[in-house]
């Protein structure tokens, strides 16, 4: 294919282009632009009079009504519709109806594979065609993969239904060429047929490959008026009428929904029903050609969140952080109660202040540090917020808090502040902290008298009576330490600036540095227990260990800068991660720390050999699998070892065969084994048996004809020598398949005849006095 280089006598940056026919289309994009061309792009008219120029216009969507003479969609049951004809040359597989898969509605029409040489027919009814008709279509093949490349055709009929009588073609391709796996529509000009009665044919030609589907076929003349859609502004879709002429707005929003920003798309499920989707997750369903929306997704909230804490028991999630508009909204807070799934903004009195920190007691009651040295109280799992005593009159800012119980609890943040209360917050004690005038960021408390704290500079200080006194740490660093977490009175961790990670393990008197491989500001660090972590930080990235912080994946699930984490055991072997961060971002992953889990366990016999195959959703701290058999009234012997991925969020494919097996039933398991020393059995569901054929057998090749490949399945019942070899029609070997002693079983084998030309030829196998012979076809 090539390409010419179009000029349509604008500089902005077009954002997408639409054609509603082969000559007539728009293209839309930045500041405003909008063009529409009639002679398939040779000449474009400027058209934007009434767009604003401040929006990008990043979707343009052309809604044509047709004067319909057919419009079938396949939703009825019955199939064939109602006056169409579904045939098959071979009398076997034909067109029928797929409840699966379609382009609208629930159904579609689709041909399968056939055997070679099949012919599958699928005749609209009888159609009188009038000046401007089209024939309109929607197709998609059914694999994936490449196969023989069977042939879709469209053909005409101006007489009967008869086969031979479809002799005009107006479309014909390969269905692997003309179709990918979605959707896509197709559009023919019927106008040779003006005034004439005509059938539409769709035939699907078999050789030996790929299906397809077909969907909402339609036959009609084009409206003489487009209604043009322009999708971008937050709060409006503009269209037009007149041909750009003027643009009119009508708001699609929902009532319902608190904030709006740049919409992406509009798509028309059907000229009743349209989607628009824009930034954080908005969607809007409305009905053409104007109509109020509603909110399928909300976004609620705007604003950077700096803390989210979850608790999987109760299902309760709660994420605070600044005011989408300071002085405006007051929602700093927001809570659920499903895991996360739903969002409703917290109540709290009218401060404008940002929420910079949040700790929860339990799953009711927590604490939450502000600027200005404020602290709020909720006592309802989030739902309202309210202020307690103030540590003290100031304009600095509280970073952190950290409640040990419901009245003990420390706060701290600019210029080395810090703040103990006894009795929940109704008073304060000031700290002599030793961080100076330097910011504390962070702080961990193991109980109420043994905390550490750490900020500006690399700082870190431990305290053992309460925040008395305090005692510097050798942190190792000079730059900013953002997040604190202990395990227990040894094991810690803290992050920071320029990738500062470090472990303690002798509770904080010496540090060893970590290095996660990727340079970036760390906000956070949560553990799940003392191997299982994360930790998140600047342009959404994510890094996880499973081995103590000994190795870290990385991960990078976002744009948005990442400021809290919080990690919660949902089950022994599964735990809750949720992030949080600028742009009101959260993110919940309810498997990031599955040690591993097993996706699939399955096992094939091929004569004397078992393989079995196994796959992985996760893995973290995987050291590998230990193969294991078991015979009749015996014990379990390890057979193999593979090696495992350590820790990763890919799927991995592990297989392993065991060769040479004697005739009988054996059971199969795998021990997942991890780094430290933990591992857990799975065992194959059923059981494996290795027979013995009661005669020879050499059976026919498939398929037949083949290229380049077949398959030859034969069974021998003794142990022996056995050949299998290929022959031309005079006689000479062209190949040797199997020249060798084997025991008894049943296998089978691949023949590639990649190098041999197309004709017959005849394969033969021969073990003892068993000889036999057998017709295989190349055909390419």
């Amino acid at each position: 294919a090539t390409w010419a280089t179009v000029y349509i006598g604008i500089t902005e940056t077009l954002q997408d282009i639409e054609m509603s026919s082969a000559t007539d289309g728009w293209v839309t994009g930045n500041d405003g632009a909008a063009s529409y061309t009639t002679d398939a792009g040779a000449s474009w008219t400027l058209a934007n009079t009434g767009l604003g120029t401040v929006p990008d216009y990043n979707d343009v969507d052309i809604l044509s009504t047709m004067s319909q003479t057919l419009n079938e969609g396949f939703e009825d049951p019955t199939f064939p519709p109602t006056g169409w004809h579904a045939k098959n040359i071979l009398g076997g597989i034909e067109w029928f109806r797929d409840a699966t898969t379609s382009h609208s509605g629930i159904a579609s029409a689709r041909v399968s594979w056939d055997a070679a040489g099949g012919e599958d027919w699928l005749v609209t009814p009888l159609l009188s065609i009038v000046t401007g008709d089209s024939l309109k279509f929607w197709a998609r093949k059914i694999f994936t993969s490449v196969y023989e490349p069977d042939t879709i055709e469209v053909r005409i009929s101006t007489t009967d239904t008869s086969v031979a009588s479809f002799t005009d073609v107006i479309f014909k391709s390969s269905v692997n060429v003309a179709f990918t796996t979605t959707f896509e529509r197709f559009v023919f000009d019927l106008s040779a047929y003006n005034g004439m009665n005509i059938y539409i044919a769709f035939r699907h030609y078999d050789v030996d490959g790929n299906g397809m589907y077909l969907d909402d076929v339609e036959v009609g003349e084009p409206s003489t008026v487009d209604v043009v859609y322009a999708t971008g502004d937050a709060f409006d879709i503009y269209h037009t009428t007149d041909m750009g002429t003027s643009w009119n707005p009508f708001s699609h929003l929902d009532p319902s929904q608190p904030w709006t920003g740049e919409f992406y798309s509009t798509d028309f499920i059907d000229p009743a029903n349209a989607l628009t989707v824009g930034t954080r997750g908005m969607m809007n369903t409305w009905a053409p050609p104007l109509d109020a929306g509603t909110a399928l997704n909300t976004w609620i909230k705007s604003g950077t969140l700096y803390d989210i804490w979850a608790y999987s028991a109760s299902g309760n999630v709660i994420a605070v952080g600044a005011p989408g508009i300071s002085g405006t909204t007051y929602d700093q807070a927001m809570y659920s109660t499903d895991g996360g799934d739903t969002w409703v903004v917290a109540t709290s009195d009218s401060t404008p202040h940002d929420f910079n920190d949040l700790s929860m007691v339990d799953s009711l009651m927590g604490y939450a540090c502000l600027e200005d040295h404020f602290v709020y109280k909720t006592t309802d799992g989030g739902v309202n917020w309210f202020a307690v005593t103030q540590p003290a009159v100031s304009t600095s800012d509280l970073e952190e808090i950290f409640f040990v119980d419901a009245n003990t609890g420390y706060t701290y943040g600019a210029s080395g502040n810090g703040y103990k209360t006894t009795d929940g917050g109704t008073t304060w004690s000031t700290l002599t902290t030793g961080h100076g005038t330097s910011t504390i960021y962070s702080s961990y408390f193991l109980d109420a008298l043994t905390g550490y704290t750490c900020g500006s500079s690399g700082k870190l200080y431990m305290t053992t009576d309460g925040g008395a006194t305090t005692t510097e740490l050798t942190s190792g660093s000079t730059t900013t330490l953002r997040g604190l977490w202990f395990d227990n009175a040894n094991v810690g961790y803290y992050c920071g600036s320029s990738s500062n990670v470090a472990k303690t393990t002798d509770g904080g008197t010496t540090w060893t540095r970590i290095d996660p491989s990727i340079s970036t500001t760390l906000y956070d660090i949560e553990f799940d227990d003392a191997n299982n972590g994360i930790m998140v930080g600047s342009s959404g990235r994510t890094f996880m260990t499973g081995d103590g912080g000994a190795t870290w994946s990385f991960e990078n699930n976002s744009s948005s800068t990442l400021y809290g984490a919080s990690v919660e055991k949902m089950s022994t072997d599964t735990s809750a991660v949720y992030t949080c961060g600028s742009l009101a971002f959260i993110m919940r992953n309810a498997h990031v720390l599955v040690p591993v889990e097993l996706a699939s366990f399955t096992a094939s016999v091929n004569g004397n050999n078992v393989t079995l195959n196994w796959q992985t959703a996760t893995e973290l701290n995987n050291l590998g699998f230990r193969v294991e058999r078991k015979a009749e009234e015996q014990s379990w012997v390890e057979v193999g070892f593979i090696d495992g991925h350590g820790t990763t969020t890919e799927p991995q494919i592990y297989t392993f065969t065991d060769a040479d097996l004697a005739s009988g039933i054996y059971d199969y398991r795998i021990k997942q084994m991890d780094f430290d020393g933990s591992y857990r059995y799975y065992q194959l569901e059923q059981e494996v048996e290795i027979g013995t054929p009661e005669s020879y057998d050499l059976s026919q090749n498939y398929p037949n004809p083949f290229n380049p490949t077949t398959k030859i399945t034969y069974s021998v019942p003794v142990d022996g020598f056995v050949n299998i070899s290929v022959y031309n029609v005079l006689g000479e070997k062209v190949a040797n398949l199997l020249n060798t002693n084997i025991k008894a079983g049943n296998y089978e084998l691949t023949f590639d005849a990649s190098g041999i030309a197309s004709g017959m030829y005849l394969y033969r196998m021969e073990s003892g006095d068993f000889v036999s012979v057998k017709k295989m076809m190349i055909l390419k």
